[in-house]
């Protein structure tokens, strides 16, 4: 049955990408704009789907990345962010929790962060995610446009880095 859904948000994918394309078709072929600030790549292989999301934030790049490296702080900027005290992005495997019908069980299989400088006063923050397919209807339904939860998590991020460095400045 989870083959099966998985099936169905890969078709959604991919029909979101070719009506996408076609509406946008001065777009790279790869990514959707999804405002001036931030595009999402996504790219399928087998069952496991990777995604990316860019973000033109105006901060240092080096302050930037100080940010965004202590953990303790996303959880101001990601709502689906619960533990501060993280070491590394992947998700485990705990004997002691179990599957459970109640919850759609995804998996972070890698997770990070590329911060690169424009220019001396802005950087461009890309964050990389690979995940299981479980994540895909999710996925499906940001790249449709019947959810937001990426857009709306990517620029609560880009609204944090700018307001940290403000308080930096002062």
């Amino acid at each position: 049955m989870r083959r099966y859904h998985g099936a169905i948000a890969r078709r959604r994918i991919r029909l979101a990408r070719k009506c996408m394309l076609a509406t946008k078709e001065d777009k790279p072929s790869d990514s959707w704009e999804r405002s001036n600030q931030i595009k999402i790549w996504t790219h399928e292989e087998g069952d496991v789907l990777s995604f990316k999301v860019e973000m033109k934030v105006k901060i240092p790049s080096n302050l930037a990345f100080s940010l965004l490296s202590d953990f303790k702080f996303r959880q101001q900027w990601d709502k689906h962010f619960f533990e501060p005290y993280v070491v590394a992005v992947k998700s485990v495997t705990l004997a002691s929790m179990p599957p459970s019908p109640e919850y759609c069980r995804s998996e972070i299989l890698c997770a990070g962060f590329q911060i690169y400088s424009v220019s001396h006063s802005s950087c461009t923050v890309c964050y990389f995610n690979q995940v299981t397919s479980g994540v895909m209807p999710y996925l499906a339904a940001n790249l449709t446009g019947s959810s937001k939860s990426i857009e709306d998590t990517a620029l609560e991020c880009i609204k944090f880095l700018e307001l940290e460095c403000s308080k930096c400045a002062s």
